[in-house]
């Protein structure tokens, strides 16, 4: 009888780490999912203004928006100061 008692305490306690560890790898799917998403939706985001601006215009200087474009999709936080933007998104006077 004691045999039965120890395996049947053996395996609730085993559900159990079954449990924890199948909540954690929910957990983190849902963190991947979100992120994806969040990731998806700003390449969506910048490819949107991208093809707005040229659409927009065909100058010679259609090059900037492309480039702010760019880089704001492979560096979202834009290492380019924001001061800068404005220069490079507009045509030179």
């Amino acid at each position: 009888m004691e045999l039965f008692v120890s395996q049947a305490r053996d395996t609730r306690v085993l559900q159990e780490d079954i449990h924890s560890s199948t909540l954690r790898l929910m957990d983190a799917v849902h963190q991947l999912t979100q992120t994806t998403h969040d990731e998806l939706e700003s390449i969506n985001q910048t490819t949107t203004v991208l093809m707005q601006n040229l659409q927009r215009g065909h100058d010679k200087y259609w090059w900037r928006s492309v480039l702010v474009s760019v880089v704001q999709l492979f560096f979202p936080g834009s290492l380019l100061s924001p001061s800068i933007l404005p220069l490079l998104r507009s045509s030179p006077s």
